[in-house]
């Protein structure tokens, strides 16, 4: 894949782990799973044949960000239900002013694509006002600093693991690098491996209170496979 994004000349960058809220795919995901939910009942591996009823639905809904649907701002027209669909293709082939009424039309979409970019702009500065109003202060961190990360881990019957009784957050973890202006990369402090990238939301400093530095209860470990190491 990394090859591929370099021939093609284009740029990968990576969110932080645990942060969603960086990839707008993920938010469009969240509704895309809600949809399938309602459609798959108890059968959840017929997903693939119910998903092109839920495109299109998702095609052509309004959204508030863009004040149109996604199928109109795509294709330059809204979506055709099955049952319009031949009595709409037939009046636009029998009409007479085919070919006047594509300019103004043209105009038309022109426009909904400027009005759809403030739209976007503007929710965004909403959003954005929205959650500054609810976010503490930047707390930004050195290289060296100990931190405490937020915990994300699931029940384990079978290793007899409870996730209510993890604590809510483990560490500490050395900061190695501020990759971004709210993202840092974390090392372990026993092995000095690079356990990821993480959001200044899921951090949090450490504060040493004396004595022997506790180790994490769950050990973060770097994601992937190894490297292979060239004999």
């Amino acid at each position: 894949m990394q090859k591929a994004l370099f021939v093609l000349g284009v740029k990968q960058n990576l969110i932080p782990l645990y942060h969603p809220e960086a990839n707008p795919v993920e938010r469009r995901n969240r509704d895309l799973k809600a949809h399938l939910a309602i459609l798959v009942e108890g059968n959840h591996k017929q997903w693939p044949e119910v998903l092109p009823f839920v495109r299109f639905a998702l095609n052509s809904s309004f959204t508030v960000s863009t004040g149109s649907t996604p199928a109109y701002l795509t294709f330059g027209r809204e979506l055709r239900s099955p049952l319009s669909v031949q009595a709409d293709l037939r009046a636009v082939i029998e009409s007479e002013n085919l070919v006047p009424q594509i300019t103004p039309y043209l105009l038309k979409l022109v426009d909904s694509l400027s009005q759809a970019k403030e739209n976007i702009e503007h929710q965004q500065d909403l959003r954005k006002h929205q959650a500054d109003s609810g976010r503490r202060a930047s707390d930004p961190f050195k290289e060296g600093d100990l931190v405490l990360m937020k915990t994300h881990v699931l029940s384990n019957a079978s290793k007899g693991v409870t996730s209510k009784f993890i604590p809510k957050q483990d560490g500490p973890y050395v900061v190695s690098k501020k990759v971004s202006p709210t993202t840092f990369a974390l090392t372990s402090q026993k092995t000095g491996e690079v356990v990821g990238n993480y959001h200044m939301s899921d951090l949090r400093r450490y504060h040493d209170r004396g004595g022997e530095c506790p180790e994490p209860v769950v050990p973060k470990r770097r994601r992937g496979r190894p490297r292979k190491v060239q004999p």
